[in-house]
């Protein structure tokens, strides 16, 4: 299960969704995007060769979800503030919308396990709570999970390891974290207990065995990290080191093991392996020169893993390191002149095969393949905003997001 990004929000949030084709990136200002040059993808789109100029769009999407190779969900909401859903069966050349209970409000979360089964968190803001709702035919119908705990206020992500078994992270109407899971399709949940003290939980990530890893933050704003074995209602703590001091990242993507990113008391980046199994904690060496740390993805077994981490150096520029089986970290070698600016997010689908998002300092958008060890960079000449996500779903489509509050 690959990385899970819980994001608070307190105001809506627009996101420009890419699809990627590797190596081609084309951009939409607001919405979906195509890859095909001069093919309109969607009504109110417009597709060049070297770009994608979005004209209008009624929908603003806040999540996504793409269960299979080719086949992608996003979900959010229209100007009335109805629910929507688009869906591409055909890597991103076209766009559908789903016909929805004119009943949903704001979708702000969806997780799709299988291309039929997808969970959807939606908005009620008359009584400021959220509710679950599950189709199991593709969006034909979609019915409320009526066991789902009444308190939620805001689901900030839905992960499933499969049609029947998830896991749901947010906050109460008291601003309270909670954890929820289901292992037989929302017809019970099970509320795991967060441990006293925590006040937020900033990053959630699961391994291919269903255990996550859960990265928050205290009441005295400390770090912390726990973890759950097996959709468990229990969490067991990892003491962490007292020089951390915050994180920005975290990829549980191999058997029992976590790499959790972000930055010691000294505000200096660091890097750190989880061994959930004997519950140990190793800092990884640096290269020299490495100024931030926003994002991690790891792939791979228990016999040979791959993890890369991006960022930008000391020069502000953008900068990825690698690491295989978490031993020696090094840079990767950019094979076109770099600019000034940061990478904020990668997504690996395989060991070799990673895509990473950026922006130069001037707020193009900037988009790196990392392929057999070597890394391409491509500059976008559009502006946008800071990309927020990326999901890699194969090594050539990726589907990523930008946000800006509107």
């Amino acid at each position: 299960m690959d990385l899970i990004r819980p994001a608070i929000r307190s105001t809506f949030i627009r996101l420009t969704v890419i699809l990627v084709m590797l190596p081609f990136l084309y951009l939409a200002s607001v919405s979906k995007l195509s890859l095909i040059p001069n093919v309109p993808l969607h009504p109110n789109l417009a597709v060049s060769s070297n770009s994608l100029e979005l004209v209008s769009d009624n929908a603003t999407f806040e999540s996504m979800s793409c269960p299979k190779a080719g086949v992608c969900f996003l979900s959010g909401f229209e100007g009335n503030s109805q629910g929507a859903i688009d869906f591409t069966n055909n890597n991103g050349i076209t766009f559908m919308p789903l016909s929805l209970q004119t009943s949903l409000g704001n979708i702000n979360q969806i997780s799709c396990p299988t291309v039929t089964a997808c969970y959807i968190a939606v908005q009620n803001q008359s009584t400021d709570t959220s509710q679950l709702y599950l189709t199991l035919n593709g969006g034909a119908t979609f019915n409320q999970l009526a066991q789902a705990p009444t308190t939620a206020m805001n689901y900030m992500s839905i992960s499933c390891s499969s049609a029947t078994t998830c896991m749901f992270v947010g906050s109460d109407i008291y601003s309270n974290p909670f954890i929820y899971t289901t292992e037989n399709a929302g017809a019970s949940f099970n509320t795991v207990t967060v441990p006293v003290g925590v006040a937020e939980i900033n990053d959630v990530s699961c391994d291919n065995v269903g255990t996550c890893g859960i990265a928050g933050v205290t009441n005295t704003s400390s770090p912390v990290f726990y973890f759950e074995d097996n959709m468990s209602t229990t969490f067991s703590q990892v003491n962490l080191p007292t020089s951390i001091g915050s994180t920005t990242g975290i990829s549980c993507s191999i058997s029992y093991f976590c790499i959790l990113i972000g930055t010691d008391i000294h505000s200096i980046p660091i890097a750190t392996v989880i061994d959930l199994n004997s519950q140990t904690v190793t800092s990884l060496a640096l290269p020299a020169g490495i100024q931030t740390l926003n994002s991690v993805s790891c792939q791979g077994s228990s016999v040979i893993s791959g993890c890369l981490m991006v960022g930008s150096n000391s020069s502000s520029q953008p900068a990825v390191l690698s690491t295989l089986n978490f031993g020696t970290v090094n840079s990767v070698t950019v094979t076109s002149p770099l600019s000034t600016g940061s990478f904020n997010a990668v997504s690996c689908s395989s060991i070799t095969s990673c895509g990473i998002l950026g922006n130069t300092a001037s707020t193009r958008g900037l988009f790196a393949q990392f392929n057999q060890g070597s890394l391409t960079l491509n500059e976008v000449t559009n502006t946008i905003p800071t990309f927020r996500s990326l999901d890699c779903v194969n090594s050539t489509l990726c589907l990523g997001a930008t946000s800006s509050t509107i």
